[in-house]
């Protein structure tokens, strides 16, 4: 041992009465290698899986019908591909092979679980944001181009580059080309998850099931699996992760490693810009555990290098090419903040949990099993918590109770790399106690959610040390597998009624009013193509929230808003008679076309807001808005209606010296 007596080692891993050993108990063994390496029954669970994946599709075509039964059929399929796989990398038997197939395997089916509702578009309101995005760089291949409706989507082309090469490569559509790059990134961060915590824990079953608690966060089968930013900023983050815990424990400082790291955070920070400032503050709670720890001096330096070159990288980006980003986010953090001091003086106001704001609620049974969810997690937090100190306090800078011998040192030293990140994942799973007060204010909820992809990297660590190695270790073996399989399973059944939104977000079905992917339909998107066609792009427009993402996406055309042009065009919309101050509001944002959805006067707004965040009501509509103040427009000297599908009326403003605008 490096020269070391035998009886130095004992007397270092009993130093300061602390065991220092890295994991004991079921999980334990050191990595585990199966002599026969085999696929074991990762066939036969795949196939129950698609099975599963079979049952969703039909919930999904029966939901287009307003079938009643098409949730329950949803939650039937949903337990049918996560289950067995839960119960199969609980159990001991699989091999380091079979666990990957099995993490692999999940992934892939939840993101066709993602894809179903609409297999041949892009229908979420981020994802159509980033298709113009990747629109724009494939048709002038050119970089940084403009995006009103999301500024700094093009300062951030990590995701648009990959899909327009794709795009150029193989002569897939931009959709085609976007959902392949989503579903590789999708295998990669399986892969990642794995890895890193196999390498943090140095067994194989751990790395699996902690993969497995992964996916049971609010954001893994929505969010972060659409056409978006973060969809491929996460993987490639975990990916990093796993090269500096590797580099901790095993020392690993030559060129090719460190290279692949540097490049890997590169890649983040030109992709995602929370990724990257998540990434950059957990290095710094990663060289702050170093300080806490007996590190040895050339370790920290090393850490503090990486440290170093992230801030200045993530930094660097931010004020040379993308300093718009503080304004982009300073709404939403300055907002929770400012909500959560309200609430703590109760003058908040806070958002309707389990409901949206049309008053639709959610069942009681689906709220039931959500906080439940959240109480599992709530109470495996400490457990895993005080294991983790039990575990690793050994490697700390504590006061000891008799005096260590060099040789001592120099192997608590050896092996405190190894230790770093579970200390400091552990560190970071407290935050998660904070975020959950911010699910009750508007500006907060979206912060709190947001949260969830980064936290669960610690919080599935957590929680595998916590409950599953103490009940791996205390019953029997079919009892272990079925009581773990039921606790995963409501962790991931919870997670996704919280992170796929109302019952309405969950499934298919007929025209909502403000409901993003439910408001995109045929009516919407032919407006806008007919936009494109007849007006030409480029022109300036006033819509609502969704025909304004359409007009956008679809019809390349300029939609004005708060976020691209701080001008605010809802109080156009809301007024019974057009005056003065709807007429100044067009000629500031030089608005050349109005779009109205006589819908609108239909219904409240599922997500709260017609138009902005920015608008009179917001979060607080009581009536729709009234049916007579969009139709107004008809009336106006100065507006003629150039196109009218029923539903969807466009009208060109008319104003003395300008050219009649259709080309």
């Amino acid at each position: 041992m490096l020269g070391i007596t035998q009886a130095s080692a004992i007397r270092a891993r009993e130093w300061n009465g602390y065991a220092l050993r890295e994991a004991t108990g079921p999980l334990a063994p050191a990595r585990e290698i199966s002599n026969v390496e085999t696929w074991g029954w990762l066939p036969a669970i795949a196939l129950v899986g698609a099975n599963g994946l079979f049952l969703m599709a039909l919930a999904n075509r029966a939901a287009r019908f307003e079938y009643d039964w098409a949730p329950l059929l949803m939650y039937v399929g949903l337990i049918v591909l996560f289950a067995p796989v839960a119960a199969r990398l609980f159990a001991a038997a699989p091999a380091r092979r079979e666990r990957i197939g099995l993490v692999v395997t999940l992934a892939v089916i939840l993101y066709l679980v993602k894809l179903l509702p609409s297999p041949a578009m892009f229908t979420g309101f981020d994802e159509l944001l980033h298709w113009h995005t990747a629109q724009e760089i494939v048709s002038s291949g050119h970089l940084f181009s403009g995006n009103s409706l999301l500024p700094i989507s093009p300062l951030y082309p990590g995701l648009e580059i990959v899909t327009s090469a794709v795009v150029r490569l193989t002569g897939l559509t931009i959709f085609e080309a976007g959902a392949l790059v989503v579903g590789v990134a999708r295998v990669l961060l399986a892969l990642a998850l794995f890895l890193f915590f196999e390498e943090i824990s140095q067994s194989a079953r751990l790395g699996g099931i902690a993969a497995l608690l992964y996916t049971t966060n609010l954001n893994f089968i929505t969010f972060d699996a659409q056409y978006a930013y973060e969809s491929l900023a996460l993987p490639l983050g975990v990916f990093a992760l796993f090269l500096i815990a590797r580099r901790l424990r095993q020392h690993e400082t030559h060129a090719g490693a460190t290279l692949a790291l540097l490049l890997t955070i590169s890649a983040i920070v030109v992709t995602h810009h929370l990724t990257s400032f998540v990434f950059v503050a957990f290095l710094v709670l990663l060289l702050a555990a170093g300080f806490l720890t007996r590190q040895s001096a050339a370790e920290r330096m090393d850490m503090a290098r990486i440290v170093a070159f992230s801030i200045t990288a993530a930094v660097g980006w931010l004020f040379l090419i993308a300093p718009t980003v503080v304004y982009y986010l300073s709404p939403y953090t300055v907002g929770a903040v400012r909500q959560m001091v309200g609430l703590i003086f109760s003058e908040a106001v806070t958002r309707p949990l389990f409901s949206d704001y049309a008053g639709l609620g959610t069942p009681i049974w689906e709220r039931a099993i959500s906080l439940s969810s959240v109480a599992l997690v709530l109470l495996g937090l400490p457990w895993g918590l005080l294991r983790i100190w039990r575990r690793y306090r050994g490697y700390l800078r504590l006061p000891s109770r008799r005096a260590a011998a060099p040789s001592d040192i120099r192997i608590v030293a050896l092996h405190t790399g190894a230790a770093i990140m579970p200390l400091a994942l552990g560190l970071a799973s407290l935050a998660y106690g904070l975020t959950l007060p911010l699910r009750l204010l508007p500006s907060g909820a979206e912060v709190s959610a947001r949260s969830a992809g980064f936290l669960f990297l610690a919080i599935a660590f957590v929680l595998t040390l916590g409950p599953v190695e103490s009940w791996l270790s205390r019953l029997g073996s079919w009892k272990r597998s079925a009581v773990l399989t039921l606790w995963a399973t409501i962790l991931f059944t919870g997670g996704y009624i919280l992170g796929a939104g109302p019952p309405w977000a969950r499934l298919p079905g007929p025209y909502l009013v403000a409901a993003d992917a439910r408001s995109i339909e045929p009516e919407g998107i032919a407006a806008a193509n007919w936009a494109f066609k007849k007006l030409g792009p480029g022109n300036r427009i006033a819509a609502d929230r969704v025909n304004g993402l359409l007009m956008g996406s679809y019809g390349s055309q300029r939609p004005i808003s708060d976020v691209g042009d701080q001008l605010d065009v809802a109080p156009v919309y809301f007024s019974r008679e057009f005056g003065k101050q709807d007429q100044a509001i067009l000629d500031k944002g030089q608005v050349e076309y109005v779009v109205v959805d006589r819908r609108l006067s239909k219904g409240l707004p599922r997500v709260g807001v017609y138009f902005q965040s920015v608008e009179p009501g917001a979060y607080l509509h009581k009536n729709p808005i009234p049916l007579d103040a969009l139709a107004k427009f008809d009336q106006l000297k100065n507006m003629s209606r150039v196109f009218d599908s029923g539903e969807i009326v466009v009208y060109e403003v008319l104003r003395p010296g300008r050219p009649n605008g259709r080309r």
